[in-house]
């Protein structure tokens, strides 16, 4: 039986010395077929010249560059919308790769046919590579949709990393990133928009996922954010989410969050 198609899509803005480092871990995977998109954001410092001359010498590698800044979610979107393979990737253009992680979800996905969309662990580095630590996660190998969605919403904390997650087209459908939604809530935003009767996957190891530090200085702040940018998640979902219209709801009318706190209306 054929492998599965996967698309490695790879958004970047300005940033070709972190994209040459993490490219070269996406063609090293011992997954094959691969395509690999490069969705360049109208990078103005040489990103260009590097990524045409990667689609000349890698069959794999289709380079698209917008000519104008569309946004990072017009950017994740655009990556969304693009390739052909069964399963879907979008990796950043700073985070590192171990060589296996593609077949590692491909096999998981294969194994788990109701799962839509499967993530793992990852780890904090710094810019030599050196780990700062583990972001884990106390979730199931496997989480039905609706219970992902409650926590989600509850905690404010989203299990899915859509960055170093794979997706599986089929369940994606026509789902797609809120435009005005505040970045640091745009995960929970999208996983809570995926059809709810499906199961979200976890490794519960890092899976060879490296994120660098500088990037997610405002990932690790978003926690003091949760109330007004989980307050907006709420309004959004009831303009677009019908499923998740009470769970909104209710934590627009103050309901306790799992820490024991309230925040305010």
């Amino acid at each position: 039986m054929a492998k599965p198609l996967v698309t490695i899509c790879v958004p970047t803005r300005n940033r070709v010395a972190s994209l040459k480092k993490s490219i070269q871990k996406i063609l090293d995977q011992d997954y094959t077929p691969l395509e690999i998109i490069i969705s360049d954001n109208a990078s103005t410092d040489g990103t260009e010249a590097f990524c045409e001359e990667l689609e000349r010498s890698d069959h794999r590698v289709r380079y698209v560059r917008h000519p104008k800044n569309i946004g990072l979610h017009g950017n994740l979107n655009f990556c969304l919308g693009s390739g052909d393979g069964e399963f879907l990737c979008i990796f950043h253009d700073h985070d590192d790769h171990e060589a296996n992680i593609v077949s590692t979800y491909v096999a998981f996905l294969c194994e788990h046919l109701d799962v839509g969309l499967v993530c793992s662990d990852w780890e904090l580095i710094d810019e030599e590579g050196r780990s700062l630590g583990t972001r884990t996660h106390d979730v199931k190998p496997v989480t039905p949709g609706l219970e992902y969605i409650e926590r989600a919403t509850r905690s404010g904390r989203s299990s899915i990393g859509i960055p170093g997650a794979m997706i599986r087209r089929e369940a994606l459908g026509t789902v797609r990133f809120v435009d005005d939604a505040p970045w640091v809530t745009a995960t929970s935003q999208f996983g809570s928009r995926l059809p709810s009767g499906g199961r979200w996957g976890t490794l519960t190891d890092s899976c060879g996922v490296g994120r660098k530090a500088n990037s997610r200085r405002v990932l690790e702040r978003s926690h003091r954010w949760h109330s007004s940018t989980t307050r907006t998640s709420c309004i959004i979902a009831k303009r677009t989410w019908n499923v998740g219209l009470n769970m909104a709801r209710r934590w627009l009318a103050g309901n306790r969050i799992s820490d024991g706190t309230y925040f305010g209306r």
